[in-house]
């Protein structure tokens, strides 16, 4: 299976560009990854919660998913990461506009 991939991203010259790393490898998910880690455990004890808690859980999540995405922008280990970061922050910083705006 690994093969296969390895195979069809090398013959699709942008998924090789978007998925590999310096080194060659192919990594779209790395362990450990505290600050989503954090995120999502905030994410669940907001769904699971009454007010306050619900919203201090919320903006812990927000913050999280920041630190994170800011951490994936300044050193993911390939442009998909990168990318990603980028989008996380955007969608936070969109929902930051909405809400004060």
């Amino acid at each position: 299976m690994e093969q296969r991939l390895h195979r069809y991203l090398d013959s699709v010259g942008w998924l090789r560009w978007l998925f590999r790393t310096r080194d060659e490898s192919i990594v779209i998910a790395q362990s450990p990854n505290v600050p989503l880690a954090l995120a999502l455990l905030a994410k669940v004890v907001e769904v699971l919660s009454g007010d306050p808690v619900r919203r201090i859980a919320g903006q812990a999540a927000q913050v999280s998913f920041a630190v994170w995405a800011i951490l994936e922008i300044g050193w993911g280990v390939n442009p998909f990461r990168r990318i990603l970061g980028a989008s996380v922050l955007a969608l936070i910083g969109f929902n930051l506009f909405k809400t004060f705006a």
